[in-house]
C-alpha cells in the first residue's frame, strides 16, 4: 500500500474521508503496491465515484471519492 502523507483540507480526497497517514490498499478492487499503481488506476478509473481502500489504524476503510 501506499502511506499518505498530506491532505488539502479542500481536496476531493478530504472530502471523501482520507487522512494524513491512511494507508491506499485498493482502487476500485485493484491492489497497490507502488506510486505509480495508485497513478494510473486514478487515471484510469471510469463511473462517477472511485471506491478506495484505505487501512487506517489497523481498520479496513472504503472511501467513495468523487472522480
Amino acid at each position: 500500500g501506499i502511506i499518505i502523507i498530506y491532505v488539502s483540507a479542500e481536496s476531493p480526497a478530504a472530502g471523501a474521508g482520507m487522512r494524513q497517514f491512511d494507508i491506499v490498499k485498493s482502487v476500485n478492487g485493484k491492489r497497490i503496491r507502488s506510486l505509480m499503481d495508485l497513478y494510473s488506476n486514478l487515471n484510469s478509473a471510469s463511473g462517477r465515484t472511485i471506491e478506495i481502500e484505505i487501512n487506517r489504524n489497523d481498520t479496513a476503510v472504503r472511501l467513495n471519492l468523487p472522480k
